[in-house]
């Protein structure tokens, strides 16, 4: 067996057990599935309708890229693999503390909202991604982080991916501003 193979194996049989879970979640108009966090898979939501309609066929949140003032250290490519998710000792909220995978209901300004998120640590880093919806249409995708790798300004740039599918294939285009694209 090479070295690496070697390494690879002993990684994969100390991964820990607290993956997010898989999940069916029917919430006030909402439809979806939560994706396990499998061996090197990032933690998804599947299937995401509103009221009867396909909005979304996948959303994930697999990397957070970090750059330092003056490169003093990295950049980094936080990669969100199964193997990074932990328990959140302080999610930004404290219902879900404990927790690797957060589910949560919640009213703000009068509007009730769903939160579905999961926490992930890298080195002293925590990130908790989480995902919004609300009872009129609306999603919203929000990431937190706190630690340091350096203790210098930096900047975080997070990647969605966001497979829309929009009530079947032939309707799979997103316009911006006021149809700038209807002629195409």
């Amino acid at each position: 067996m090479k070295p690496y193979a070697i390494f690879l194996a002993l990684w994969l049989v100390s991964l820990p057990s607290a993956l997010a879970q898989t999940g069916h979640v029917n919430w006030q108009g909402w439809d979806l599935t939560t994706t396990p966090a499998l061996m090197l898979r990032v933690w998804s939501l599947q299937n995401v309708s509103f009221n009867g309609t396909q909005i979304l066929n996948k959303a994930s949140f697999p990397v957070m890229r970090v750059k330092y003032a003056g490169d003093v250290c990295g950049p980094y490519a936080d990669i969100l693999w199964s193997s990074t998710f932990r328990p959140a000792p302080s999610a930004p909220n404290s219902s879900c503390d404990g927790q690797t995978l957060c589910q949560r209901t919640y009213t703000q300004d009068g509007q009730d909202w769903l939160e579905l998120g999961v926490n992930a640590q890298i080195g002293e880093y925590q990130i908790y991604q989480s995902y919004y919806f609300n009872p009129e249409g609306i999603i919203d995708a929000r990431v937190f982080s706190r630690g340091l790798q350096c203790i210098i300004d930096h900047d975080h740039h997070a990647h969605w991916l966001l497979d829309f599918d929009i009530d079947g294939a032939e309707n799979d285009q997103v316009f911006k501003g006021e149809n700038e694209f209807a002629n195409h």
